[in-house]
């Protein structure tokens, strides 16, 4: 994502996949301030403040995410095992309806991704 223009859809899914990093493995020693440097080196071009607001919204949507994979586990296990992806559909409309400016493969991911941690590995 070096060089060019970057969207701020672009710059939230970035922010998303640190968040992940910094919540689910206590990177970046745990310092926002570092993570945020790491969402710039990846995303050059946009503001302090946007940056900052990118990691914030990112860090609401891994708890919103955490949450609600955790309430519906027991659903998504039957949707696993039965080979039904579209239980993402609804998860994935829920959190664009509370998250905008994120892009559905990102909420996608996460659900994906926390899903695996949680409850898979």
């Amino acid at each position: 994502m070096k060089g060019g223009n970057v969207s701020r859809g672009e710059l939230l899914d970035v922010a998303a996949d640190v968040a992940w990093r910094f919540k689910a493995y206590r990177g970046y020693g745990g310092d926002e301030s570092t993570a945020i440097r790491a969402i710039r080196r990846k995303c050059p071009g946009f503001t302090a403040r946007q940056y900052e607001n990118a990691l914030s919204k990112a860090l609401d949507l891994y708890d919103a995410v955490e949450l609600l994979v955790r309430e519906r586990a027991s659903e998504l296990w039957d949707a696993h095992n039965a080979g039904d992806e579209s239980w993402s559909r609804q998860l994935d409309a829920d959190l664009k309806s509370r998250f905008k400016g994120f892009r559905v493969a990102t909420f996608h991911s996460l659900v994906g991704m926390m899903f695996y941690y949680w409850h898979m590995r």
